[in-house]
């Protein structure tokens, strides 16, 4: 049965290198472009993963790593692991004067997680919001 996940959790998004901004010199990451949190056709919601989920509070990430690659998701090296605020996205979603539901749903995967209620077509100031004011980190998948 899903529940809300609480506002001081977390969640983690999985970003494939297309929607990573990276510095034109370092090729380090600098951000996310919002594409990262729009809808695909045919989708209703947004999947994640539920940090405190895990009970390895050392290297949650290397969990959560594992667990995606449980899934049917071609995960490579450059690819990169975001770590949400929930609160984040509520404050991101009341600026854009919309009720977004962040819940554990953890039916098929233990840990999986959704963003419902995203407006549709899909609202790129909200995305950009919640790329650059919601996320807090971006972890490359070769450095965890």
């Amino acid at each position: 049965m899903p529940s809300k996940i609480p506002d001081e959790h977390h969640i983690v998004r999985f970003c494939p290198k297309r929607v990573i901004e990276r510095d034109i010199t370092t090729k380090s990451i600098v951000g996310l472009f919002p594409q990262a949190f729009e809808l695909r056709d045919g989708e209703e919601y947004l999947s994640n993963s539920y940090l405190e989920h895990f009970s390895d509070r050392t290297t949650p990430l290397k969990s959560v790593l594992t667990a995606f690659r449980s899934r049917p998701l071609n995960i490579k090296p450059k690819d990169a692991l975001a770590t949400v605020s929930v609160s984040g996205i509520h404050e991101c979603a009341r600026a854009r004067d919309c009720s977004l539901r962040v819940l554990h749903e953890p039916e098929e995967f233990p840990d999986y997680a959704t963003i419902r209620r995203l407006p549709q077509p899909n609202d790129l100031e909200l995305c950009e919001l919640l790329a650059t004011v919601a996320t807090l980190t971006i972890d490359e998948v070769s450095t965890i």
